[in-house]
């Protein structure tokens, strides 16, 4: 009966203190005491008949119940703490995983493993030439297989042969009737016509003549 009392009265002070605390969890107490402390004082009179009888002996039975009761309830807000806690902690994890770019799993396929973020990859018949931020390397990999792994990351295909990190793209711009990418290395890389309207439209390519981007502003794609 007094699990029960204690529930049904905790429940009510949920409810009355939706965002809980130190506070709630003492009013909980409380509220048990003054309820359970004359129950059990009433048990031990009328069923078990103990001479118990007098408000002296209904404070004593009140007092115990509230330590009980204190002392359940800052065990429990105790808890709620830790869980707080390390759910903040957790939460702040997966935030950062989540914020961070996936990483292709060839990276560590490569005769070096690399780390780092891709800045770019080139195939070389059966291989790819890869380069991070941590370096270089070489790996026995298919490019349309790389591109599978690189989908997530934002870059852009520019060549049948040659993938390059956003980051590392610093613009595109016409040489005679051939496009040509400059990156941010100093590197030069030739752009198939298939993707220069992709580059267009991120704000990568610079008008010919006049040495001015045009497109509708950056736009990152895979």
């Amino acid at each position: 009966m007094a699990i029960l009392v204690g529930a049904s009265l905790q429940e009510q002070m949920r409810l009355r203190y939706p965002t809980g605390g130190l506070g709630a969890e003492v009013a909980t107490a409380l509220a048990q005491a003054a309820v359970i402390g004359p129950m059990v004082w009433l048990v031990n009179i009328h069923v078990f008949g103990f001479d118990v009888q007098g408000v002296a002996w209904l404070g004593q039975f009140t007092l115990i119940v509230l330590i009980v009761a204190i002392c359940v309830a800052l065990i429990r807000y105790e808890m709620q703490r830790i869980r707080d806690f390390a759910l903040a902690d957790h939460g702040g994890m997966v935030a950062s995983v989540l914020t961070q770019p996936p990483r292709p799993a060839f990276l560590d396929r490569l005769e070096t493993p690399l780390a780092g973020h891709v800045l770019m990859v080139s195939a070389d018949d059966h291989y790819l030439e890869v380069v991070t931020t941590d370096g270089q390397g070489r790996v026995l990999m298919r490019f349309r297989d790389a591109m599978a792994e690189l989908e997530a990351l934002p870059g852009f295909r520019i060549h049948r042969s040659h993938w390059v990190a956003r980051s590392h793209l610093r613009r595109v711009r016409q040489d005679g009737r051939r496009y040509m990418a400059e990156l941010t290395c100093g590197l030069m890389l030739p752009v198939s016509q298939a993707y220069v309207e992709d580059l267009r439209r991120a704000g990568l390519m610079e008008d010919r003549g006049i040495g001015r981007r045009s497109g509708t502003g950056p736009r990152t794609m895979a």
